[in-house]
């Protein structure tokens, strides 16, 4: 779900892909978005495109 979220493509796209619905989807973009700290998705895919290298460690760890 992050990999595809994070090639920046639409919402119709990810939805045909996986074949999930759009409350579906925003749920799990308000998780991954949550997972790193941030309130707004727009905000983590900023922070994303800047240290991606960071984002990918944190989110193989597990969760504590």
């Amino acid at each position: 779900m992050l990999q595809c979220l994070l090639k920046n493509g639409g919402i119709n796209e990810i939805k045909s892909q996986l074949k999930i619905e759009e409350k579906t989807l925003s749920c799990y973009q308000s998780k991954i978005t949550r997972k790193f700290g941030c309130k707004r998705y727009i905000r983590f895919m900023y922070l994303y495109s800047l240290n991606k290298e960071m984002v990918d460690e944190r989110w193989l760890m597990p969760s504590i």
